[in-house]
């Protein structure tokens, strides 16, 4: 037996009632997607996939961008203040650290925040 996660999105109503129609529609069908997901200040989704890669998509999944090029392991965006700015981890192949970084994900301007330091 397997497990299936899914993120889904529904049109909620200004005022709850006990008798609501809720129709929702998932964010993704791929199968690696959604493992974390965030909501920014702009309304997009920040997310994480099965394969440890970042990206971001409108609020109902469509348009997905990856965030960061390389062969990192990215972990767990976040958004973080105002309109686009996402925080993540991040661990590269070559040296195996996990680092903090922002981005903006319009201007896909990264920056390290936090580098892991290994003592020896």
């Amino acid at each position: 037996m397997h497990g299936r996660i899914c993120s889904a999105w529904a049109d909620v109503p200004s005022v709850l009632k006990d008798k609501i129609q809720w129709t929702f529609a998932p964010i993704s069908t791929e199968q690696a997607s959604g493992d974390w997901l965030s909501w920014n200040a702009a309304g997009k989704l920040p997310q994480q996939d099965g394969v440890l890669h970042v990206s971001v998509t409108e609020a109902d999944g469509s348009s997905r961008t990856p965030l960061l090029e390389s062969d990192a392991l990215d972990l767990r965006p976040n958004a973080c203040g105002p309109g686009d700015m996402v925080v993540l981890s991040r661990s590269t192949t070559s040296d195996n650290r996990l680092s903090v970084w922002r981005l903006n994900t319009v201007t896909r301007n990264p920056a390290v925040v936090v580098r892991e330091r290994r003592s020896g």
